[in-house]
């Protein structure tokens, strides 16, 4: 187990969850794509929880999607979580969104967390003649990031606390990166970015996941080289209230059905750096890796964050950032 999930307190349930759901996923094949999500909540004085997990799984070319949404109501508090996941070759996408509120009519913990991970598999094959063919060569290509994570809390008061934590992790054939190993969390990801800020003052953030990822990919001319890519979000919002405290809420989001897409390949090199002019690319699910990805616009995330009633949150979020309040804004 990596160290972030090492850490005591409420995160420690999403390190267990997100390592098993990656554990679920396919290993690399031809073609396939998969979507998964979880969507947890528990409550305190009666212990309740509820779970809302799916995992899909898709053949060559096949778009899978998925949406889970869970809710748990007691008189000390009401969490809400949902998660969204879509991949496709070429594109994936994936949302999270939690909140948590504690009254202070009773003793209690209230606590939402939600995973999505969307990934695709392919089999890329570059043929660059008979005298080349056999060799080995590197391919430049870029994937493009779009999206956006936040959190907030309420004030906190001696017996009122609370926690957000919001985490993109990016996987990737041809990703050079090997400062994650240093975050929490992070440990063995491409990419990473997280935050997590408590009321109680144990703040931490990483941030190394640019909005243009830059591949270089290793061939064999004329051999099948594998590819994965794999989009993973976590989120958490976690309250606490003492009875007869003043109550405090908690709210956490990440946003990347704005799409993590290919953006092409950028050129096809032998093994001393030479740019080649011939060759011809295919791949085992028909997708063309020479062009960008036409992103087509997210439309289920809005509904979802309306269903928690978190687009209000967002908005203020949004302006809190832009008038230098709290919260992290990506792109």
């Amino acid at each position: 187990m990596n160290s972030y999930c090492k850490q005591a307190g409420p995160r420690v349930g999403l390190c267990v969850m997100a390592m098993a759901l990656m554990a679920a996923l396919p290993s690399i094949c031809a073609a396939s794509t998969s979507a998964s999500v979880t969507a947890q909540t528990f409550g305190g004085t009666t212990t309740s929880s509820v779970t809302d997990s799916h995992v899909l799984y898709g053949a060559a070319g096949q778009v899978v999607q998925t949406d889970a949404l869970a809710s748990t109501f007691e008189v000390g508090q009401v969490s809400k979580a949902t998660a969204h996941a879509y991949a496709a070759e070429g594109i994936l996408q994936a949302s999270v969104a939690t909140n948590a509120f504690t009254t202070g009519l009773a003793t209690d913990t209230g606590r939402g967390q939600s995973y999505a991970t969307a990934r695709w598999d392919d089999s890329l094959t570059i043929n660059a003649g008979s005298i080349l063919n056999g060799s080995k060569g590197y391919v430049t290509a870029q994937i493009n990031v779009s999206g956006s994570y936040s959190g907030l809390t309420g004030l906190p008061t001696a017996v009122d606390s609370a926690e957000h934590f919001e985490q993109v992790k990016i996987l990737g054939t041809g990703i050079d990166a090997t400062s994650t190993s240093s975050a929490y969390g992070c440990g063995g990801w491409s990419l990473c970015d997280y935050e997590d800020v408590a009321t109680w003052g144990v703040n931490s953030s990483f941030h190394n996941i640019p909005v243009v990822i830059a591949l270089k990919i290793p061939v064999t001319f004329g051999y099948v080289t594998n590819l994965t890519y794999v989009l993973d979000l976590t989120d958490l919002a976690w309250t606490h209230s003492l009875i007869g405290g003043t109550g405090i809420s908690a709210v956490a989001f990440a946003d990347y059905a704005h799409t993590m897409a290919w953006g092409g390949i950028t050129g096809v090199y032998d093994a001393s750096g030479a740019l080649l002019s011939s060759f011809t690319i295919s791949s085992a699910s028909g997708f063309n890796y020479l062009n960008a990805v036409a992103v087509p616009e997210p439309e289920g995330f809005a509904l979802l964050l309306a269903g928690l009633g978190l687009l209000t949150v967002v908005a203020t979020l949004s302006e809190k950032r832009l008038t230098g309040g709290p919260g992290h804004m990506r792109k």
